[in-house]
């Protein structure tokens, strides 16, 4: 997928208000772990932080407390959680 493409589909997962998918397509070609919720699919990017989760950019997952690392999509915790890596040939997340 080009640049282009890939601005093209953030702009209509925004415009649709699918904020989770649109953050993690964001997620994909930035640097640092990653880790996704078993249950709903979001995925924390360590590279971009999560506002809901009082991670600012670079905020590395290990330093977020226990209380407060929850997925904020569905709200489960940090025990469903578990780190991936996009595949470009799968086109999906894949465990690490």
């Amino acid at each position: 997928m080009s640049e282009a493409e890939e601005i093209r589909k953030l702009i209509t997962l925004l415009e649709s208000e699918n904020l989770i998918e649109a953050k993690n397509m964001a997620a994909i070609n930035q640097p640092g772990k990653k880790f996704l919720c078993r249950i709903c699919g979001y995925v924390y990017s360590e590279a971009l932080g999560d506002v809901m989760l009082d991670a600012l950019p670079g905020t590395r997952w290990e330093d977020i407390p226990d209380e407060l690392l929850y997925c904020p999509d569905c709200g489960h915790q940090r025990e469903d959680f578990y780190e991936v890596t996009w595949s470009p040939s799968e086109k999906n997340w894949v465990r690490v």
